[in-house]
């Protein structure tokens, strides 16, 4: 079990109604200059994505709970305004905080990368609840409570896209079967079974009403 989001991205566009073209060389241009909304990106790829997004003209808001100074200078060496906040992504009342900070700041949110993201380098048998809940707070709870913070002002404009950054650090071959690092001195049998599409009545609760 891979213990981050799977990836994909939300768009709220006009895109239906202005028959803006969708290919690649299109896509990132097409839209409108705004703020780009980034989490966990004081470092590594999370910075990087900040450093891109400016250059590419968006202002930058950081949620990270380290400063995110470094990434700061180099948003600005690009002539582009930065805010930054320490935020505790599990946190409903942090994350909805740092949504109206953000727009108290800077201009409307026209993008979100939820990018925050943590991978205890343990094994499975080292692994308690505590760690278990944290892993999937910050992984999972983070990207949706982001979502839910930004979403509004996104769907308000009619314009807005989400990008949910996935890892593949549990594909890789040192690492078990749930996403932590196994011990090379046990023996045993792993098998990993590839998606498929399976038929399955959904109980009378859980059917979408009208």
């Amino acid at each position: 079990m891979c213990t981050n989001v799977c990836q994909f991205t939300v768009f709220i566009s006009r895109q239906e109604q202005t028959n803006i073209p969708t290919s690649h060389s299109h896509r990132r241009n097409s839209m409108p200059k705004g703020t780009a909304v980034i989490t966990g990106a004081a470092n590594g790829i999370g910075q990087a994505y900040a450093q891109r997004l400016a250059a590419d003209g968006f202002d930058i808001a950081v949620a990270d709970v380290v400063e995110a100074s470094a990434t700061k200078a180099l948003v600005e060496a690009a002539g582009r305004k930065f805010f930054s906040s320490l935020v505790d992504v599990t946190s409903p009342e942090s994350t909805l905080k740092f949504a109206a900070d953000v727009g108290e700041t800077l201009p409307p949110v026209v993008a979100l990368v939820n990018n925050a993201g943590i991978y205890p380098w343990k094994s499975f048998a080292d692994t308690d609840y505590a760690l278990w809940r944290k892993v999937l707070g910050v992984n999972l709870d983070g990207a949706f409570l982001m979502s839910k913070a930004f979403i509004p002002g996104m769907v308000e404009r009619k314009l807005g896209r989400i990008v949910n950054v996935p890892s593949r650090s549990c594909l890789l071959p040192v690492l078990a079967g749930l996403g932590f690092r196994d011990r090379s001195d046990h023996r045993r049998r792993r098998r990993a079974s590839p998606p498929v599409s399976t038929p399955t009545p959904l109980p009378p609760t859980t059917q979408a009403k009208d």
